[in-house]
């Protein structure tokens, strides 16, 4: 058998604790403190002792001492901070606004996408209608092969008499003076503009001469007024191009091509003189010159 150590049993020592606890405390004798010389000094009190209860496992310590214990075993607590360095910081900042730019971007392609479907959605994708190279509009050919007709001037000494510059009478206006005779061929197709009083009449085909189109202007006679020699209105015609009567229908696509130029030109010269025509197509036709 083994030895083992007898302890009391623990009721006995639970017994002798309490009795302990209750029997009243030894009085020792205590010497008068003598004053102090000096009045200054402050009086300390010796510190209270605590007694020690039956239940009491913290060996006498009272619990101001245990949290000051504590409180000295804590290690202390350092602040941590964290410290980026300059260049480190400059690239952050540096991805941010790539970031910012780069979603301004994404949405601003969404918007421009969104955008050009919807507008698809409600404008029909139709292809683009060029004109062939044969329906465009050529410059007129001028015959320089037509017969030249003498040109009458207020300058010329012999017609001075015979055309005077405020009543032409029955001559021609044309770009270089009035004419004589009247230029244009029998039995030939020229296209008729329009009829208009006598500045205006002049100033259109002083216009239509300056861009490469020669225009004529034939007198208009009223026979009702007094002055029937005098006329103040002019029938305009354009000898750009001659359409004789047996090739009238197969020049239909130098009369068409003609007959638009006109209309261009006459549509400026409106805007710009203010005049009374602007030769459109429907308002222009191709006339038989009959003497």
């Amino acid at each position: 058998m083994t030895d083992r150590r007898k302890s009391p049993p623990l009721f006995d020592l639970m017994r002798e604790r309490e009795r302990a606890a209750n029997a009243p405390d030894p009085i020792t004798p205590t010497q008068r403190e003598r004053p102090s010389a000096s009045p200054s000094e402050p009086r300390v009190n010796p510190p209270a002792q605590t007694r020690p209860t039956a239940w009491d496992s913290s060996g006498g310590v009272s619990r101001a001492e245990r949290s000051a214990a504590a409180m000295l075993d804590e290690a202390p607590q350092t602040e941590k901070t964290l410290k980026l360095p300059m260049s480190m910081a400059y690239l952050i900042v540096a991805l941010m606004l790539a970031g910012l730019v780069g979603a301004w971007v994404g949405g601003y392609k969404l918007g421009e996408k969104s955008g050009k479907a919807q507008m698809e959605s409600l404008v029909k994708d139709e292809p683009v209608v060029r004109p062939r190279d044969e329906e465009r509009v050529q410059e007129p050919v001028i015959d320089r092969s037509m017969p030249t007709t003498p040109v009458l001037t207020t300058e010329d000494p012999i017609l001075r008499d015979r055309i005077d510059p405020n009543a032409p009478g029955l001559a021609v206006m044309s770009a270089s003076g009035f004419l004589a005779d009247d230029p244009r061929e029998e039995a030939t197709n020229y296209l008729e503009l329009a009829t208009l009083p006598r500045d205006e009449a002049s100033s259109a085909i002083k216009f239509m001469s300056e861009h490469g189109v020669p225009v004529i202007g034939i007198p208009r006679l009223d026979s009702r007024r007094s002055d029937a020699n005098n006329p103040s209105r002019y029938t305009l015609y354009s000898l750009g191009v001659a359409a004789p009567g047996d090739q009238f229908r197969t020049m239909t696509r130098e009369r068409d091509d003609h007959q638009r130029l006109i209309a261009k030109l006459g549509n400026q010269w409106q805007q710009e003189f203010r005049g009374g025509s602007d030769f459109a197509v429907s308002k222009t036709q191709w006339v038989k010159y009959t003497p």
